[in-house]
């Protein structure tokens, strides 16, 4: 009874554009990418790195909530990145991906959502949802 109520509410997601927390960017695959803060920063510091190499320094004013992360100009491939503000670094600033919720399943117990990609993402991966993204 549980999973049949759990896919049933998860059915709601279905057709939605939600940004998913993740650890790397990836240039081959694409996408949209956010940073989700939890307080307006200015003149912060966006330190895209391939490994201990960084690729590219943006410097952003980050507003509270969800913000596009401009990633025009990056070679292809997967990168990761830290946020400083004043040479600290910013440990309440996520990263996160749209994606758009395409089918929900129930694996093992668990709810899993697929995106249009293909990727099956755990609901609790979400960190944004509401509203058309910017």
């Amino acid at each position: 009874w549980f999973n049949q109520f759990t896919l049933l509410s998860g059915m709601s997601l279905v057709g939605k554009e939600l940004v998913f927390s993740t650890n790397s960017m990836d240039t081959v695959k694409g996408g949209k990418y956010y940073l989700l803060s939890s307080q307006e920063v200015k003149d912060a510091t966006v330190k895209i790195m391939d490994g201990d190499t960084t690729v590219k320094e943006l410097k952003v004013d980050l507003k509270r909530g969800l913000n596009t992360l401009d990633l025009s100009g990056l070679p292809k491939g997967q990168f990761t990145l830290k946020v400083f503000k004043d040479d600290a670094e910013l440990q309440d600033v996520s990263l996160g991906r749209a994606g758009t919720v395409k089918a929900v399943s129930v694996i093992n117990g668990e709810l899993s959502l697929e995106l249009e990609n293909g990727e099956l993402v755990s609901p609790s991966k979400i960190i944004y949802a509401g509203g058309a993204l910017p």
